[in-house]
């Protein structure tokens, strides 16, 4: 359902989305209107507003400043009340949490939410 109101939103607004989720540390590239657009969607059953990236995801965020977004999608159990929520840029553009987990190897995730 994420995935696919992510897509939707794109091709509204004059853009091509491609589901790249499998290879790349992003599930979509968009492009359109002269940018290029790499997009890790994030949905919640709930009207949570937050998304959560591993330090590969962060990583490729901080390289792509101005190309790297974060769609999260929520009420994804209710579809006439499902909101997608955009925000680019997400590393500079939201609070971040850190927290660091130990499974078999130190693991770091950082938690974003709006300000």
């Amino acid at each position: 359902m994420s995935m696919i109101k992510a897509i939707a939103y794109e091709q509204r607004n004059d853009r091509v989305p491609k589901n790249v989720h499998e290879y790349c540390h992003y599930d979509l590239e968009s492009r359109g209107n002269g940018e290029t657009r790499y997009i890790k969607v994030k949905g919640h059953y709930g009207n949570q507003i937050h998304g959560e990236l591993t330090d590969d995801e962060a990583l490729f965020a901080e390289r792509h400043p101005d190309n790297y977004w974060l769609y999260i999608v929520c009420n994804i159990g209710y579809p006439e009340a499902t909101k997608l929520l955009t925000f680019k840029n997400p590393l500079q553009t939201m609070k971040k949490q850190i927290i660091e987990t130990e499974v078999t190897r130190r693991e770091r995730r950082i938690i974003l939410t709006p300000y």
